[in-house]
């Protein structure tokens, strides 16, 4: 919240005679974020929601386990941490996968016919008889 007021503050100092400083502010606050923006721009990292990344190719990998079973069950449960619901439930809209029950926060249960979690969580549930589709590489943390 106290960074909305930095352009304010820019502003006054401007209008009272400091244009000079309030630009030399201005440039540095830039330089400081051009850089830092476009080392975590990219398709494979994000720095608000990193661990969403491979959200695609984890539902991509599902799909396709799903099609070369070609089971008819038509509610197929995937266990999931609450962290990646919302990625999940657009992709099961956006690409109609009406054999997927609707995606929850429930975490992960003993039903699942699918798992998505973080790699911790796989290895402490590594009794439950589940065999490993694919790994995907944690995105890098940032800063």
């Amino acid at each position: 919240m106290l960074l909305l007021l930095v352009p304010l503050l820019l502003q006054f100092l401007c209008n009272v005679g400091y244009r000079t400083a309030s630009q030399a502010i201005m440039v540095g606050v830039l330089l400081w974020c051009v850089p830092t923006f476009l080392r975590h721009f990219g398709p494979y990292e994000s720095v608000e929601w990193m661990h969403e990344v491979r959200t695609k190719d984890a539902m991509a990998t599902m799909e396709a386990d799903h099609n070369a079973a070609q089971v008819s069950n038509d509610h197929v449960h995937i266990g999931n941490n609450w962290l990646f619901e919302p990625a999940m439930s657009y992709y099961r809209d956006v690409w109609k996968l009406h054999w997927l029950a609707p995606i929850d926060r429930n975490g992960i249960a003993q039903h699942d016919t699918y798992r998505y979690v973080f790699q911790g969580d796989e290895e402490e549930r590594s009794d439950d008889g589940f065999t490993v589709l694919a790994r995907f590489p944690k995105a890098e943390r940032c800063c």
